[in-house]
């Protein structure tokens, strides 16, 4: 959650620096980190075989989870 709220400044900065590679390469690590984690789920999401992971889980586990994720 803190890189994706420094990412703004981190890519003004690279910018303004001259370093238009340093902010293509933070947006892309951004981006990259939270594909993983969307492909992880859908991955979970097939091997468990008691149907869907989201209707197995239990209301407590997807608040705590929905928050850590946003």
């Amino acid at each position: 959650m803190g890189a994706v709220n420094a990412l703004p400044e981190t890519v003004t900065a690279a910018v303004r620096r001259g370093a238009v590679t340093l902010a293509v390469a933070a947006v892309a690590a951004v981006l990259g980190g939270n594909i993983l984690d969307v492909l992880t789920l859908v991955a979970g999401d097939i091997a468990y075989r008691q149907g869907s992971t989201y209707h197995s889980a239990r209301e407590q586990k997807l608040l705590a989870t929905t928050t850590s994720c946003s």
